[in-house]
């Protein structure tokens, strides 16, 4: 019932910001005057997308322009709100539109710069409009530490070019990040020095949890032919609980990679009979069409067996 008390409201919203002579009028009067002076009216090109969430589609209707904006696209858009109430959270709620908006346009044009988007809000209700129009208010106390960090450059941590030595100083995080780059590193016996000598440091300060995390994640990366070493070094360096923890982590894998061998074999049994199964079809002149049929091999492996025409 709510909805279909509000479906006039979106009507008259939507068609006449359709109609590009209110839409352009309307813009010219609203925007600031440093982006009127960039935009090029006769690009106006009405967006059949809404980005408004289902929960407030009884009570709010929106429109998207597209523009360009000196050499390059933008987007105008105008959330309409027919409620009465005020809402609070208006100013995050366009936040998440407009990423919206930039989300969709980076899935079109996914080799051309983000646009900008510029969000207008038009308000009906009868009580005055007293939500905060700046999004850092919704922070509350937090309102400074959010305008410093929020909407800045992202901080990078480059493990492969962090140096060893810093990382060694940092006992916890240290060991994850230089882990994170173990992988990459050319001579495991030399990392494996580093890593293990540092696992018994953890293990002295009640790390076991840390240090089997990082066992596992070790044992999962490394080479059957490298399992030796990883033994080695872990038998040389690790305390007893580690170690134990090391041995059984190898022991496992070696296990699985047992496994994997004779499920390999398996298969490759069951191919060479299919092979055979399938020449002997050939010999007997069956069509390939049959052959693929009976030993489910594909046509081209039945046709290098004897290059047959399909009869």
């Amino acid at each position: 019932m709510s909805r279909f008390i509000h479906q006039p409201h979106d009507k008259f919203f939507k068609q006449s910001m359709a109609n590009r002579q209110v839409a352009s009028e309307f813009f010219k009067t609203h925007l600031p005057a440093e982006l009127l002076e960039k935009i090029d009216f006769s690009t106006l090109e009405l967006q059949k997308e809404t980005f408004i969430d289902e929960a407030y589609k009884s009570h709010a209707a929106d429109v998207v322009y597209q523009v360009r904006l000196g050499q390059a696209p933008a987007y105008l858009y105008v959330l309409c709100e027919h409620q009465s109430e005020v809402d609070k959270i208006m100013a995050f709620r366009l936040l998440v539109y407009t990423v919206r908006i930039m989300e969709l346009h980076e899935k079109r044009y996914s080799d051309q710069p983000l646009p900008l988007v510029y969000p207008i809000v038009v308000y009906t209700g009868e009580n005055p409009w007293d939500a905060p129009l700046d999004f850092f208010e919704l922070f509350g106390e937090q309102q400074a530490s959010a305008r410093e960090v929020w909407l800045k450059p992202y901080p990078l941590i480059d493990v492969q070019r962090l140096d060893n030595a810093v990382l060694r100083k940092q006992l916890w995080s240290g060991l994850m990040q230089f882990v994170l780059k173990f992988r990459y590193i050319q001579e495991l016996a030399t990392a494996y020095q580093i890593v293990f000598p540092w696992l018994s440091e953890i293990e002295q300060h009640q790390g076991i949890a840390l240090g089997k995390n990082v066992l596992q994640y070790l044992i999962d990366g490394i080479e059957t032919n490298n399992q030796q070493l990883f033994i080695e070094k872990a038998k040389e360096y690790l305390l007893p609980e580690l170690r134990g923890e090391a041995m059984t982590l190898a022991q496992l894998f070696e296990k699985q990679g047992f496994e994997k061998g004779m499920q390999k074999g398996k298969l490759e049994g069951m191919q060479e009979a299919l092979l055979a199964t399938a020449k002997k079809l050939v010999l007997e002149g069956l069509s390939i069409t049959k052959i693929e049929q009976v030993t489910g091999l594909p046509v081209s492996k039945i046709k290098a067996l004897h290059p047959v025409e399909e009869i």
